[in-house]
C-alpha cells in the first residue's frame, strides 16, 4: 500500500493511521529513520529496559564522582539525568 504525504513547514511529516496500526507505533514508540539508496527508511524500535545494575554503568558514573562533589549546587538527579542525556546522544550519534 502506498499514501501520499506532504512534509509540514518544518520538515515534520505524518505516518498514516493505516501504516501506524499496521506497524504498532504508538505515541510511546521510538523511531530509527535513515536514508537508504535514496529513500527514508523509518523502522520502529523495540526497546528493552535498562538494567540498574550494569557493571559498565556503574564504573561510568563513578568517572564523575569528582565533578560532583563540585556541583554543590546541583542535585544528584539533576546530575544523572544530564549524564543520561549525554549517553543517548552518544548512542545515538554511533548508531
Amino acid at each position: 500500500m502506498k499514501k501520499l504525504i506532504k512534509p509540514l513547514r518544518g520538515g515534520q511529516i505524518t505516518i498514516p493511521t493505516v501504516f501506524r496500526k499496521q506497524l504498532k507505533i504508538t505515541r510511546d514508540t521510538v523511531l530509527e529513520a535513515q536514508v537508504k539508496k535514496g529513500k527514508l527508511e523509518i523502522i520502529p524500535m523495540e526497546l528493552q529496559e535498562k538494567s540498574a545494575g550494569s557493571a559498565w554503568a556503574k564504573e561510568l558514573y563513578a568517572l564523575f564522582t569528582p565533578v560532583r562533589k563540585s556541583l554543590t549546587n546541583l542535585h544528584e538527579k539533576e546530575i544523572n539525568k544530564s549524564i543520561d542525556e549525554a549517553l543517548l546522544k552518544v548512542r545515538a550519534r554511533d548508531a
